[in-house]
């Protein structure tokens, strides 16, 4: 195993030429006499050797390198996959030079220095990270389900180890069809066992002042001190005087202004606003067959049946257990999406629910730390398709969505790939689309 860095087809020319060696061979790696061109230990006293600013979590680190090499850092396999990661030969230029601030050495040179093969693995799996965010949309697929597993970050960034970017992109796009081998291990092979369901997804990034992989923690309200008038007192329970208020950090009591009665103007406003918000979540539907699949099969709600105004809270409880409230609209917008579907011929008739509501708690607690935010975890987004529809007819399904999404000026559409077979809406205030 190699980490590989251009398109998947590289890797079929590879396997046919016969120069991807399985485990065991890998296992029988050579060392290589350092040839002097390069100060190793200049490098490792630097601050790019030092460790500093480096963002990989060692517990990934050591998962890829005992696997690749039994983290032997001068290690040559006889596909001149070098050092403990298996940098080969043309993959190493990709992070040296002035876009990285590395050195570009040799491969003697690479072999005995483990300070800069830990700093090319930073690079590449930085580099890695944001190409499938930004090309194949990863951080909505963590969560969902491909060939029977519940796809994590580490999970995708082993893939892209093993197959390259491209072809971890190529593996979700696909939904797992496109998953090729090195001979011994295939891609879903290597995604479960750096980051499968059954591990929860290791740590594949550190947070830091240095590091910008992951985006900064929000810091916590501070601590509102107690008010003493509203402090509680013999006989006195806490907040039970008119002047205090509950709902701070704390949940201490602060002294509130009254609230002036509403002129006559702000209750028509206020009737206004009731009869939009009405409006809003009015439910004109008697519902559509669904069946739950994937990541949304994951909640205990009954599989099949129809989705109505009535029950879509409920079947759509996040994994965790947690029911979260769904405005009727997200199933209006999905409905009409079917509507436009039907209009171009085809069936539509069931509706292929893959994710619905999520919890920030349930994706944290299953390794999920990486997403900032999500509309699944608002109740607002579900990743869908319809029957009749597959992969053939995905471009159809994202090009309806988008036309609903337009109608209504706002809303996130999203399209995984041209190989997977759900596509992503949302009803957000602002707009989005991939």
């Amino acid at each position: 195993m190699f980490i590989f860095t251009r398109h998947i087809f590289i890797l079929a020319i590879v396997l046919l030429m016969g120069m991807v060696v399985s485990r065991d061979v890998l296992a029988q790696c050579s060392t290589l006499a350092d040839d002097g061109s390069f100060d190793c230990a200049a490098f490792t006293a630097s601050d790019a050797g030092s460790g500093e600013g480096q963002c990989t979590a060692e517990e990934y680190q050591q998962s890829i390198c005992k696997t690749e090499s039994g983290c032997t850092y001068n290690c040559v396999n006889p596909a001149g996959a070098t050092g403990a990661y298996q940098f080969m030969d043309y993959t190493r230029p990709d992070h040296c030079g002035a876009s990285t601030g590395l050195p570009c050495v040799s491969r003697a040179a690479f072999a005995n220095c483990p300070a800069l093969q830990d700093a090319y693995f930073d690079d590449f799996n930085k580099k890695n990270w944001e190409y499938l965010k930004t090309e194949c949309n990863a951080e909505e697929v963590i969560g969902t389900v491909i060939n029977g597993m519940e796809i994590t970050q580490s999970c995708m960034m082993a893939a892209a180890h093993l197959g390259g970017k491209g072809g971890a992109c190529n593996y979700i796009r696909s939904a797992g069809s496109a998953n090729p081998d090195d001979g011994a291990t295939s891609l879903s092979q290597y995604c479960d066992k750096h980051g499968g369901q059954d591990k929860g997804g290791l740590e594949v990034f550190t947070s830091g002042d240095d590091c910008d992989v992951l985006p900064e923690e929000e810091e916590e309200d501070p601590e509102i001190p107690p008010v003493a008038a509203c402090g509680k007192g013999p006989g006195v329970a806490v907040c039970d005087m008119p002047a205090c208020s509950i709902g701070t950090p704390t949940g201490f009591c602060v002294p509130v202004t009254p609230t002036p009665p509403p002129s006559d103007d702000d209750e028509d406003d206020d009737e206004e606003h009731d009869e939009d918000e009405h409006d809003e979540d009015v439910c004109e539907t008697d519902g559509v067959p669904y069946e739950l699949q994937g990541g949304g099969a994951q909640n205990g709600m009954p599989t099949t049946g129809t989705l109505t105004c009535d029950n879509l809270d409920q079947i759509c409880t996040s994994p965790d257990g947690v029911e979260l409230d769904i405005p009727n609209k997200l199933l209006q917008d999905i409905i009409s999406i079917q509507g436009c579907m039907q209009g171009k011929g085809y069936s539509a008739e069931t509706l292929y629910l893959n994710s619905c509501s999520r919890t920030k708690e349930g994706d944290f607690g299953r390794g999920y730390t990486e997403v900032t935010d999500s509309q699944h975890w608002h109740g607002t987004a579900m990743d869908f398709s319809f029957s009749g529809v597959g992969t053939a007819g995905i471009d159809d399904l994202h090009a309806c969505a988008n036309t609903e999404r337009d109608s209504h000026g706002h809303g996130g559409v999203g399209q995984y790939g041209s190989g997977f077979p759900y596509i992503h809406y949302d009803i957000r205030e602002g707009t989005a689309n991939w």
